[in-house]
């Protein structure tokens, strides 16, 4: 049948003889089809589906998926109900979608079929016992219950559930012929793991092609592309702004402060996974996420700490991997797979954008929204979240691409990948310079140069040449420092190094002062915020786990005040604290805190 000539067609989809043979369509109104149409046809079963994996938020067509699945079911029955999502000669590999409860299911379109639930925290549903399960490491397979007992002669057609290491993959359906080796079957499931975790690129049907832009005459007589207009005024962002200063213009108060009011979020994940605040006054709201398995948003009302509204994004395997940002009364959030875009004011969705691997807080430069990715940094139209552009990139050797957040000025985004600090011209998307810096903390810039941290220490970029200005080094043998974010300030820069607040000298680097505990690990990537020559930050004793948020003069390095977690009220320690126009320090605990 391939390269048959069907002429007028008037359906999204047509059988050919046998159910090996599809063509679909998008054609529910005829004045789409200008007669005569031409369409050719080629056989499903001869298609090698891409490996990327289509994300369906539909949850009445999850409920219909959920009972396709089965025993038996041929991929035509697939492909007729999810109709005019894929392309006729381009499938992908995976599905994921939502049933409205429980969590998301993920479905393999090649040979052989089969589906499986993903399950949370190490746990299997509600009666582990009899599940025989496939591991990552160690036994081949094992039956489920109080005490395990291992499979030694393990069939994959009886399997039922696949353990990843932390994720699980439960009710295992082959609707297809299962494969003859364990080895084969944890090689497959492993892929669903990662179709299911959003680790593999998302499938996006081919845009219409775009119209040419404006040619105009550069040098020597040759064209040249007109650039887009590029916005540089922007409202409330994460660390105050797309610069990543973390510098207020309040003044946080050189007295112990008192709490204003304490806000419940909701949140699963607390003292170890609430993200930083983000306030916007001129909606009179502070936003916050959470970096636990459920995605959740909420925005607290700035005057009396009452909820304005909640949000969870996903229920199934969905988190927050940046902290969200708010530009022109759009709230933006970075979910692992997915861009979210919520009017601000009241939480109700606008878009969903699906987006692999996502990573860090988000930028919005004009009438685009610019999020790191797996792939790459992609922008995305502000008004319906459609792809605009993407800058690829390789993945490094943990198959992550972009890392952490983006600093932005002057037409310039600045971002980790690659093991390196790349800068990038927002109009053309060329690449201006790139220089190893391997770190996993949002840079920050000043008027002159970007901040990030290498190996070795801090390290300053001239913004323009991309030649190093300065390094501080550190201690070899700190923990986790390289995903701790700067604050900028007048002749400072400071952060966390070693697990202490430290200041250094913003011209030459040299370490002027610290402020902390003597035997640091330096857990979380909190860093400082600066108002008024005071800084505050969340210090944590990893001997006791105990955290206080404190404030330091930045002129002397004395300490003004601290205040403690209150009962079950551990800081988070993932939480940069943000300031109002009075000096209200906003930070995350189990509860969003205002202290003045």
């Amino acid at each position: 049948m391939r390269g048959q000539m069907v002429e007028r067609l008037q359906l999204k989809s047509c059988d050919l003889e046998d159910d090996r043979t599809r063509v679909l369509v998008d054609a529910t109104s005829p004045a789409r089809l200008s007669p005569p149409t031409t369409i050719y046809v080629a056989p499903v079963a001869k298609l090698k589906p891409a490996a990327e994996v289509l994300d369906l938020t539909d949850t009445k067509l999850g409920k219909q998926l959920a009972k396709t699945f089965v025993k038996g079911v041929k991929l035509d029955a697939i492909l007729r109900l999810l109709g005019d999502r894929v392309e006729a000669n381009r499938l992908p590999a995976w599905i994921t979608w939502h049933t409205g409860k429980g969590l998301d299911t993920v479905g393999h379109l090649g040979e052989p079929l089969f589906s499986a639930t993903g399950a949370d925290e190490d746990e299997f549903g509600d009666d582990p016992a009899g599940k025989v399960v496939l591991t990552e490491h160690g036994v081949d397979a094992y039956r489920g219950g109080d005490e395990p007992e291992t499979v030694k002669a393990a069939d994959p057609a009886t399997l039922t559930s696949y353990d990843g290491g932390g994720f699980l993959l439960d009710n295992l359906i082959w609707a297809g012929t299962p494969p003859k080796a364990l080895k084969d079957a944890r090689r497959l499931l492993a892929a669903a793991f990662a179709a299911a975790s959003g680790e593999l690129p998302a499938y996006e049907k081919a845009e219409p092609a775009a119209k040419p832009a404006k040619a105009t005459k550069g040098k020597k007589g040759k064209a040249a592309l007109a650039a887009p207009a590029i916005a540089t005024t922007m409202t409330a962002t994460f660390l105050d702004g797309p610069a990543r200063t973390s510098s207020y213009a309040g003044a946080i108060t050189k007295k112990a402060p008192k709490l204003r009011w304490s806000a419940k979020t909701g949140f699963e994940g607390g003292g170890e996974y609430g993200g930083s605040p983000v306030v916007d006054e001129s909606l009179g709201l502070v936003f916050t996420g959470d970096y636990a398995f459920n995605a959740k948003v909420s925005a607290t009302r700035i005057a009396d700490g009452k909820s304005a509204w909640k949000r969870n994004l996903a229920k199934n395997q969905s988190w927050l991997t940046g902290d969200v940002t708010v530009a022109d009364g759009v709230l933006y959030v970075p979910c692992n797979k997915q861009v979210h875009a919520l009017d601000a004011r009241t939480g109700k969705p606008k878009w969903v954008a699906n987006v692999t691997g996502v990573q860090g807080t988000p930028v919005v430069v004009g009438d685009v929204v610019i999020q790191g990715a797996g792939d790459g940094m992609i922008a995305l139209s502000v008004d319906k979240g459609r792809k605009q552009w993407m800058f690829k990139v390789k993945r490094d050797d943990v198959k992550v691409g972009v890392r952490a957040g983006i600093a932005y000025a002057d037409g310039v985004i600045y971002f980790i990948a690659e093991k390196k600090l790349l800068a990038i011209e927002v109009a053309t998307q060329k690449k201006l310079w790139a220089i190893p810096a391997d770190a996993s903390a949002t840079p920050s810039l000043d008027a002159t140069c970007v901040y990030t941290w290498s190996p070795r220490g801090i390290l300053a970029v001239d913004r323009t040449t991309g030649k190093q200005k300065w390094l501080a080094k550190l201690d070899q043998q700190r923990c986790c420092d390289d995903d701790k974010t700067f604050a900028i300030t007048g002749e400072r820069l400071l952060t966390r190094a070693n697990g202490k607040l430290a200041s250094f000298d913003l011209a030459t680097g040299k370490a002027q002062w610290s402020v902390g505990l003597d035997t640091p690990y330096g857990i979380g990537n909190c860093g400082p915020a600066v108002g008024g020559g005071v800084a505050v930050c969340i210090l944590i004793d990893d001997d006791t786990d105990k955290r206080a948020l404190i404030a330091v003069d930045i002129a002397t390095g004395k300490t003004l005040w601290k205040f403690d977690s209150m009962k079950n009220e551990p800081f988070s320690w993932d939480s940069t604290p943000s300031i109002g126009s009075d000096g209200t320090v906003f930070v995350q605990a189990y509860s969003l805190l205002a202290l003045k």
